[in-house]
C-alpha cells in the first residue's frame, strides 16, 4: 500500500467499524480455537465447545452469498449439499436457504433473524455444488475452494471477508472489493476482469488470464498475470503489478503506479 494517503486509509478503517459492529472476531481461545460473536437483537447463546455435524438437502443453485462469519469449503461434483460443522447448539441459528436473485438461484447463507451468539468451535460450512456463476461476501467470512470450473465466476466482498480459489478454469472471471478484504485466485481464464474501490487486495499471479482489466478507486492492489492485454485504470493510491508479456495501456489520476514483476 501507499503510505500518502491518509483519508483513503480513514475510510477503509470507517468501513470496518461498520462490520465489526454485526460480527465481531474474538481473540484467540486458550485452547487455540478461533472464536466469533455475533450480535442480534436477541439473546446471546455462547457456545457449547460441543463439535456437531449437520448435513442438509438443499435445492439447485447457480450462486452463493454468505451474510455471516464463517468458513466456507467449496466442493464441485454431481450434486447440491451442505453440511455445517460447529458448537452443537448453534448450528440451527445458521439458516441455509435457496432463493431467486435476479432469475438466479442463489444459496443464502446467514444467521438466524434476530439471533446473538458467540461461538467456542469455528463454524464451518462445506457446500457441494454442480456450478456456480456467483460468490458474494458481506461480513467477515473466509472461503477457500480448488478445482473449480465454470464458463464464469463473479466473485464479490463488501467486507473484510476472504476468498481463496485455487485449480479455477473459466472464460471470465470477476472479482470486485469494496471493503478490506482479499481474493486470491489460482488457474487459468480467458478473461479477468478487476474492480477495487476500498482498501482490499486481489491477487491473482497464479491465474494465467490472455486479457485483464483492472479498475481501483481505493487504496487496494492488484496482482495478475496477463499473457496478452492489460487494461489499467487508477484513481487512487492502488498499484498494480504483473506478469507476462501483455500489451499495457494505462491511464493513472493519484499515487498509484503500474509496473512489471
Amino acid at each position: 500500500m501507499n503510505s500518502t494517503t491518509p483519508f483513503l486509509r480513514r475510510i477503509a478503517s470507517l468501513l470496518l467499524g461498520a462490520i465489526a459492529i454485526a460480527v465481531t472476531p474474538n481473540a484467540q481461545a486458550d485452547d487455540g480455537a478461533s472464536r466469533f460473536s455475533f450480535f442480534g437483537s436477541g439473546t446471546r447463546v455462547t457456545g457449547s465447545g460441543k463439535l456437531a455435524t449437520e448435513a442438509r438437502a438443499i435445492p439447485p443453485f447457480q450462486a452463493i452469498a454468505l451474510r455471516t462469519s464463517m468458513k466456507l469449503v467449496l466442493r464441485q461434483g454431481s450434486r447440491e449439499g451442505i453440511e455445517l460443522r460447529g458448537d452443537d447448539n448453534l448450528l440451527a441459528l445458521i439458516d441455509t436457504t435457496v432463493v431467486d436473485r435476479g432469475g438466479v438461484p442463489t444459496l443464502e447463507i446467514a444467521a438466524k433473524k434476530g439471533s446473538s451468539f458467540s461461538t467456542r468451535n469455528e463454524i464451518v460450512a462445506t457446500v457441494d455444488l454442480v456450478s456456480l456463476r456467483s460468490l458474494s461476501i458481506s461480513g467477515s467470512g473466509d472461503v477457500v475452494g480448488e478445482a473449480l470450473k465454470t464458463p464464469g465466476l463473479a466473485v464479490a466482498i463488501s467486507g473484510s471477508g476472504n476468498v481463496r480459489l485455487k485449480q479455477l478454469a473459466a472464460d471470465e472471471v470477476s472479482a470486485r472489493v469494496s471493503g478490506s478484504g482479499d481474493i486470491v485466485f489460482a488457474g487459468r481464464a480467458a478473461k479477468l476482469v478487476v474492480s477495487i474501490s476500498g482498501s482490499g487486495d486481489v491477487d491473482a499471479r497464479g491465474l494465467e488470464a490472455d486479457d485483464v482489466t483492472i479498475r481501483i478507486a481505493g487504496s487496494g492492489d492488484a496482482n495478475v498475470h496477463a499473457r496478452k492485454t492489460l487494461a489499467v485504470s487508477i484513481a487512487g493510491a492502488g498499484d498494480v503489478k504483473y506478469k507476462g508479456d501483455a500489451a499495457v495501456r494505462s491511464s493513472i489520476a493519484g499515487a498509484g503506479k503500474v509496473s512489471k514483476e
